[in-house]
């Protein structure tokens, strides 16, 4: 499969998992459903004057919308930028301001979003040159042309963790070669399965747990992020038999299941079919990777499902990864050595100094070095 070849050919035995709101059932969209949905907002984007080369910011939660407004953008040839939804801000004015800046930044022609929020920022994006769309009508004939695949796949805004978000772009080229890195990592076949509760702005929830399904071909459960944190234990019943196998995760969602998950709820999971975690986004914890491996134990999860791994927006996603079935590599150093330009002192002792977890090695396509001031690279 590719990230596009699902388009031509989809498949209607697969696709996406939403849950219905406010219950505890799923809603299934095949991959067939999407694509005619993709290919109806196609020439709903082509009508708001969206041609090859302009950028469409998507606003909203992983949805089935969102996959047809972002394929629908790519099949125009133009590039789609997703951005955090407003429910990501609690002030309306800071997102509003927010979603301004992005559109200046990357010069979008149209904005597509929901209903509720182009009633909100309709406006104040009208000001600065930009449209905005909502509903894709059922009523609307799809657009049959070819897809005209886009030189830059995705504008990639980074998570701002250490500045102001950063509008990245990413060649489409670059999005395909990280997806099958990560689709040989991981190993995935047909019979795999994801979940999810990432939002779709996030470069671990858009790249690996959005476009690496589909071109794999497998089903995929999307949660919000706002469900997940009301009830992780929902997306943990996403990976009991017949269900998923694999997903990514920062180590925060690993805390909240061990914070909000008792062991009596978990009576009669079986998760002895999840074979691949990957965790990343942020420092990996060992002392939380123990504390969830030890709740779910007795669900027949194994410790070699954890795959460290570290990645970033300028790099597509991810850099490097654990290999799957393998164990878990620390070291533990003295936590005051860890300054930059130094040497690192290891310790026996894991309680007297800090653990680090191994984040395995460079995905297939990418090289990895260390290096000097002067870009030289340096020793162990």
């Amino acid at each position: 499969m590719s990230v596009l070849a699902w388009l031509d050919d989809p498949r209607s035995d697969r696709g996406m998992h939403v849950p219905e709101p406010g219950g505890r059932s799923w809603r299934f969209h095949s991959y067939a459903d999407l694509a005619l949905m993709a290919r109806r907002a196609a020439r709903r984007l082509r009508a708001a004057g969206v041609a090859s080369g302009d950028v469409v910011i998507i606003v909203r939660a992983a949805s089935p919308e969102f996959m047809a407004d972002f394929f629908g953008a790519i099949l125009l040839g133009a590039t789609p930028s997703p951005i955090a939804p407003p429910a990501a801000f609690r002030d309306r004015s800071a997102y509003l301001d927010h979603l301004v800046r992005a559109v200046r930044l990357v010069g979008a022609r149209i904005v597509a979003t929901t209903a509720e929020t182009a009633s909100v920022a309709g406006p104040a994006l009208a000001e600065h040159g930009c449209g905005v769309v909502t509903d894709i009508p059922e009523t609307l004939a799809p657009l049959t042309d070819p897809p005209i695949v886009p030189a830059i796949g995705v504008i990639q805004f980074s998570s701002g963790s250490t500045g102001p978000p950063r509008a990245v772009r990413i060649p489409f080229a670059a999005v395909q070669s990280n997806v099958t890195a990560l689709r040989r990592a991981l190993r995935l076949t047909e019979r795999d399965a994801s979940a999810s509760w990432l939002p779709m702005h996030h470069d671990m929830g858009l790249v690996g747990l959005f476009l690496l399904p589909i071109d794999v071909g497998i089903d995929m459960s999307l949660l919000r992020p706002e469900d997940f944190i009301r009830s992780p234990l929902r997306w943990l019943e996403r990976f009991g038999p017949g269900g998923a196998t694999m997903t990514g995760t920062p180590t925060f969602g690993l805390a909240q299941v061990v914070r909000r998950v008792r062991r009596e709820q978990l009576a009669g999971l079986d998760l002895s079919r999840w074979r691949g975690i990957v965790v990343g986004a942020e420092r990996v914890d060992i002392a939380i990777l123990d504390a969830f491996l030890d709740l779910l134990a007795p669900c027949g999860l194994r410790p070699d499902v954890m795959m460290p791994s570290y990645g970033l927006a300028e790099s597509t996603l991810a850099v490097t990864t654990a290999p799957c079935s393998t164990a878990l590599t620390t070291v533990t150093v003295d936590g005051a050595s860890l300054v930059a330009g130094r040497p690192v002192v290891t310790i026996a002792d894991r309680a007297a100094g800090t653990t680090l977890v191994g984040c395995g090695t460079p995905v297939s396509g990418v090289a990895a070095s260390v290096v000097d001031e002067d870009g030289r690279p340096v020793g162990e």
